[in-house]
């Protein structure tokens, strides 16, 4: 017996032993290699030295992402889009597509170096929606989406309008698709994401390399699609299709057996008659898919990806009652983990994605896990329609859509300083303070980073929790299957089996610039403790591996302190592209920054100091960040968080937020959009004050942001601010009269629905005097009375934000004016009862001179638009159109509408408002569709469209 034992001993010796020598090669090869990095003889490029570029910015080299390409250049050569034969619709298939977008990347050799560039495509019906409080919640989820691209640096594009009369309902989403496929061929994948879907993780990223040998990624099982024949089998209402000559010809298979066939009927008999739980007659959308896939198994399955390994399309009545516990979960990681509850620029936000997917390791996002779902699909909800599944309430469905939209929101609120604190109340949102994870309602007791506090114990307890659980799981599945039992079926994608591939948890890595765990340490060790008596942690060799491999992380940790001066940062590149694209955010996160200032403030009431020198050296940490900051723009405008009163206002606004969205898209802009009250007491037309400020903060990348109101519409999609030439000089630039503020003051000496503001300390301050006159101050009313007194015009004994700018401009014009560009001679807003009249004249315009010039009519990539753009300046100037005579409105702004409240000046007839909006909106989609093969005849219906001709207007 002993002699057995002493074998034992004298085997576990050259194990560990053996263990040890592999352990050394392999931490002395991490020392070679880490060392290459951070050698000052490395011969590794550097950026070059900073120069000034006007702003508080500098210049540095960068390769951006689509938005950084240069959009005012279109090479003169022929591309596919001369071909007379091209369409942008069904029924004409497109040859040859691959060859054709090779050699249109070619001539735009900017964009073929983006890598797996996308754009989402999502819509909606053209008219009202008949459920009252559908076209609000139609406004939330786009917005969701919005948001969501513009952390990861998507393109996104939405369709209002039916491009084929025949592909309605379900079907509709096809022909945006195609559009899109040839509308953009800078884009490798198409991403449609139906209206009623809600992205509840807003840093998860599709895992594009998971993708790379596939050209359709669509939510599925194979057994139910082979074996069961389920019309259930996939959901077609988010897909991943890949920009190629396959997904051309496999949309045409598809769409051939939509409504668009002439035999549909006969075409869905006999797959009706093959799907084993069709119920009712008639061919929709997805049961054509699995129908496809059936009968041309051989044509199209090996390249289609059934996904089900993560909630690429979560069901939703299976996910909303867990998203206060995924939340309190996610606090508690937080709470242990500072680097997780970081303040950042939002721009970086995709890399501390990449920190909580190593954070995350273990758990998944079906039942019994803790991770955020992907997509929550809101399936047999149909919040336009009103109409919903027997087997849920038509309350559950709007109430789930709502604590989604708020768990959602509070992703992207967090790095604008703020937190809905219950999520079935929109409205209500509160400071996030410092250092501080996001705490809902339920938890009571002071946000702080302070262990002894109620709320930080039972975040504690929560994530011992959900450790606990997570080791269960493992241990008791991983072990099942490694034994042969259990094992999951083919469809069966909740099965632990497929989360859990690993029987041991991955080390957390934790920053080096973080704040101490809020747990106890002492707390974590007795529950470690615990674990190991339980034998959670006893799995074979696993205590000497991670001793081994925490020898080897502590090596490479000491290498990398040692080099910190040169070193990189310790969160992984990511994929993707942006107006700033994630793959140029670079950068050591380690370094302190004004974010780690406690005494930083997103709110209005707290001024900020030095933001000129804390902008610059945040941006000299992240050098490709600042390359070109001193053009880049973010777009923020807004609404109210309820329904509004209007029966079509939540309409009206869906379609003037699509109307901005689209002109960021063209111009590289990024855009956000707050429905939120960020100050409380600052509601209606000063809720813009807060919101502006929040943004300067969350994105120190940007060097203006423009504010324009939701009842404004940008008329003239070619138009591009002159910031850097006309307004380099200056800090805020609004439509007003010098004459009407310092010589014979009026309040409607300025209009301050439509700024630009400079991302600077000045601003800061202005905005901060600016502020002093609204409701929020204790001297409000006072206010309202002194600002009658002094401007004579005013009607109102109430202090409002147009005429409190004009009073402070009036009365400190030393102090501010020399940086107040006030434009009252280049368009940046018009007044809209006199310009909708123009409308059909200026489309007149145009139209006559594109048909005199070849150059102007040409077909291309909406893309390159702002080449055109340019192209048009000096024909329109020679045929004497100009501002307010002939030429394109760049913003008509609805001034009086209130399309919300519905309350408009009562000298505006009836629905004049409403009718001259979709005049003004159509107009300017008309410019948007024109790029992807449609255009409305009509200004005032916004139903029907028709195909645009080769070589029109000729």
């Amino acid at each position: 017996m002993a002699k057995n034992t002493v074998q034992g001993k004298a085997f576990l010796f050259l194990r560990d032993k053996s263990l040890f020598v592999v352990a050394f090669l392999i931490s002395f090869l991490m020392v070679c290699a880490l060392w290459s990095f951070i050698d000052p003889r490395s011969t590794f490029p550097k950026p070059h030295s900073t120069a000034s570029d006007g702003g508080v910015t500098a210049a540095y080299g960068c390769a951006t992402g689509f938005h950084g390409a240069n959009l005012s250049q279109d090479p003169p050569e022929r591309t596919f889009y001369d071909d007379p034969s091209l369409s942008y619709s069904f029924g004409s298939p497109v040859r040859n597509w691959d060859k054709k977008r090779r050699e249109w990347l070619k001539r735009h050799p900017f964009f073929a170096t983006a890598r797996d560039g996308l754009v989402v495509v999502t819509g909606s019906q053209p008219l009202p929606c008949k459920n009252p409080i559908g076209d609000h919640l139609l406004l939330r989820l786009f917005k969701n989406k919005v948001d969501y691209c513009r952390i990861h640096g998507y393109e996104i594009f939405y369709n209002n309008a039916f491009l084929h009369p025949k592909m309605v309902g379900v079907w509709a989403k096809l022909p945006p698709v195609r559009a899109a496929m040839v509308a953009h061929p800078e884009a490798e994948w198409i991403w449609w994401v139906d209206s009623d879907a809600v992205i509840t993780d807003m840093e998860f990223k599709l895992p594009m390399k998971k993708y790379e040998s596939y050209n359709f990624i669509i939510n599925g099982w194979e057994n139910m699609i082979y074996e069961r024949k389920s019309r259930f089998a996939m959901n077609t209402g988010i897909f991943l299709i890949r920009n190629c000559q396959w997904s051309m010809d496999f949309m045409e298979a598809w769409a051939r057996m939509s409504p668009l066939n002439p035999d549909h009927e006969k075409i869905a008999k006999i797959a009706i008659a093959e799907l084993t739980d069709k119920e009712f007659p008639g061919m929709d959308e997805q049961s054509a898919l699995v129908y496809l896939m059936l009968t041309q198994k051989n044509k199209w399955g090996n390249k289609v990806y059934l996904e089900n390994q993560y909630s690429f399309s979560g069901y939703w009545l299976e996910i909303v009652d867990r998203l206060e516990n995924i939340s309190d979960k996610y606090a508690a990681a937080e709470a242990a983990e500072g680097g997780l509850r970081r303040r950042r620029a939002e721009v970086v936000s995709e890399r501390y994605g990449e920190m909580w997917e190593v954070f995350l390791k273990g758990t998944y996002d079906g039942p019994g896990g803790w991770r955020r779902p992907f997509i929550t699909h809101f399936t047999g909800c149909q919040p336009c329609s009103g109409h919903y599944s027997p087997s849920y309430t038509a309350q559950a469905c709007w109430n789930g859509m709502e604590r989604a939209l708020n768990f959602a929101d509070n992703q992207v609120l967090r790095n604008f300083g703020f937190v809905h604190v219950d999520l079935m109340n929109s409205s209500s949102v509160l400071p996030l303070g410092f250092d501080s994870p996001i705490l809902h309602s339920r938890l009571s007791g002071e946000i702080g980073a302070r262990a002894e506090n109620p709320s930080i114990q039972y975040l504690c307890t929560v994530l011992q929790s959900a450790r606990a659980e997570d080791w269960a799981l493992e241990r008791n599945h991983v072990s099942k299957a490694r034994a042969g039992v259990e094992r999951p079926s083919s469809g069966d994608f909740t099965h632990p089996v497929y989360r859990h591939q690993t029987a041991a948890r991955s080390v957390r890595v934790t920053p080096v610039l973080s704040s101490q765990p809020m747990c106890l340490t002492a707390r974590f060790r007795a529950y470690h403790a615990k674990l190991r008596l339980r034998g959670v942690l006893q799995f074979p060799l696993l205590n000497k591996s991670l001793l081994l491999v925490g020898a080897i992380a502590l090596l490479a940790l000491l290498v990398w302190t040692l080099g910190s001066s040169s070193a990189q940062r310790w969160l992984p590149a990511a994929e993707g592209g942006s107006a700033v694209d994630p793959l140029c955010v670079t950068g050591n996160e380690n370094q302190t920054t004004f974010y780690d200032d406690p005494n930083l403030s997103y709110s209005i009431e707290k001024p900020i100091e030095n933001w000129d020198e804390k902008r610059r050296e945040w941006l000299k940490i992240h050098p490709n960040l600042a390359a070109g900051s001193s053009r880049r723009v973010l777009v923020v405008t807004g609404s109210q968080s309820s329904p509004c009163k209007n029966p079509i206002g939540d309409h009206l606004l869906l379609r003037l937020f699509k109307n901005k969205v689209d002109y960021c898209r063209v111009h590289g802009y990024d855009i956000f959009y707050n429905n939120a009250l960020l100050q409380p007491k600052m509601g209606s037309y000063w809720a813009k004050i807060p919101v502006v400020r929040a943004a300067m903060v969350a994105h120190p990348e940007v060097e203006w942001i423009w504010w324009v109101d939701s009842d404004a519409v940008f008329t003239d999609m070619d138009f591009k601010p002159p910031l850097e030439e006309r307004y380099k000089n200056y800090n805020l630039v609004v439509g007003g009269s010098p004459d009407m503020i310092y010589e014979n003051p009026s309040w409607l000496g300025l209009n301050a629905g439509v700024f630009y503001i400079r991302n600077c300390q000045w601003s800061l301050d202005f905005m901060e005097e600016w502020a002093k006159m609204g409701p929020q101050t204790p001297n409000y009313e006072k206010w309202g009375q002194i600002l009658t007194t002094a401007i004579k015009d005013k009607l109102y004994p109430v202090s409002d934000d147009q005429t409190a700018m004009v009073y402070l401009l009036m009365k400190e014009r030393e102090r501010w004016g020399d940086k107040v560009f006030l434009e009252h001679e280049y368009c940046i807003q018009g007044y809209w009862l006199h310009l909708v009249k123009t409308l059909d004249n200026i489309t007149r315009n145009y139209i006559g001179l594109e048909k005199k010039i070849e150059r102007l009519r040409r077909r291309h990539a909406e893309k390159v638009s702002e080449s055109y753009g340019t192209v048009w300046e000096p024909y329109l100037e020679e045929a004497g159109y100009r501002k307010d005579a002939g030429k394109r409105p760049c913003i008509t702004h609805f001034t009086g509408c209130q399309q919300c409240s519905g309350e408009h000046n009562s000298m505006y007839e009836g629905d004049s408002c409403w009718k001259e909006m979709e005049r003004a909106l159509n107009f300017a989609d008309n410019q948007v569709l024109r790029n992807y093969g449609f255009m409305h005849q009509d200004l005032l219906d916004s139903s029907p469209l028709s195909l645009v001709p080769y070589g029109f207007p000729a």
